[in-house]
């Protein structure tokens, strides 16, 4: 907390008229550092634009099915990975294959990846410490390695 001495009307410790004096000077030097990235390549602005045709691909990619089945070992396909685990070039193996689908329901912002997400597989990865841990996934997201078959599109 900074120190404004020892002036009775500061008994609190600031000066109210003063509480906001440093944001512009904040929001000038958060818009030079967002300059900078982006001059580093260093934001989440795509290299192309996006065509229709790469939207389709991807759309087609992800309607992709595959019959998975417990102990099936399975990666995420390529650009659809949404989650840390497994890396990109990592395993997982299947856990259990959800009967019934769960959506994420909750206070989310409708603007976000995650709102009203959907999940219906149960993975099983190996982490950093070499533990064992499992998460919940959308299986659309993953592609078959070894093990069950595709199902084709759909």
């Amino acid at each position: 907390m900074p120190d404004y001495g020892d002036s009775q009307e500061h008994e609190h410790g600031y000066e109210p008229e003063h509480e906001h004096q440093d944001i512009p000077a904040g929001i000038e030097a958060l818009g030079m550092m967002l300059s900078r990235l982006s001059q580093a390549g260093m934001t989440e602005e795509p290299a192309e634009p996006v065509t229709a045709e790469k939207l389709m691909s991807f759309y087609n990619v992800l309607t992709i099915k595959y019959d998975f089945k417990p102990g099936d070992i399975v990666e995420w396909k390529p650009g659809f990975r949404n989650a840390t685990l497994p890396g990109d070039t990592d395993k997982a193996v299947v856990i259990e294959v959800l009967d019934e689908p769960i959506r994420h329901i909750g206070k989310s912002d409708p603007g976000k990846a995650s709102f009203r997400s959907y999940v219906d597989i149960v993975l099983g990865v190996i982490d950093k410490d070499d533990d064992f841990i499992m998460f919940h996934f959308d299986s659309r997201r993953l592609r078959l390695v070894r093990g069950g078959t595709e199902k084709g599109n759909q």
